[in-house]
């Protein structure tokens, strides 16, 4: 991801822009599972509607690096452009 031109660049912001995306097919059952094993939320973990239409949940490892969960398929219409490819299943 590409930083802004001018924003300070800490270890936090370089940990919520360089992140990576593990799809999910159901948001609410992998954030059940996820705190079966010891997760807990923190403030910048929960579960939101992405703009993309998409539930999402960013946890963050201990070194700063976000993790975003995303479902597969959007759950309401996305805000800026409709898609125009498949999206990604469980089996891809």
């Amino acid at each position: 991801m590409l930083v802004d031109k001018g924003a300070e660049v800490t270890p936090k912001r370089l940990g919520v822009l360089n992140h990576f995306s593990l799809g999910v097919p159901d948001m609410k059952a992998s954030e059940k599972l996820l705190q079966s094993r010891g997760w807990a939320p923190t403030p910048g973990s929960r579960m939101q509607m992405g703009r993309d239409g998409k539930w999402q949940l960013n946890v963050y490892d201990p070194d700063g690096t976000r993790v975003e969960l995303m479902e597969f398929t959007p759950a309401q219409e996305p805000c800026c452009s409709p898609f125009t490819a498949p999206h990604p299943s469980e089996s891809q």
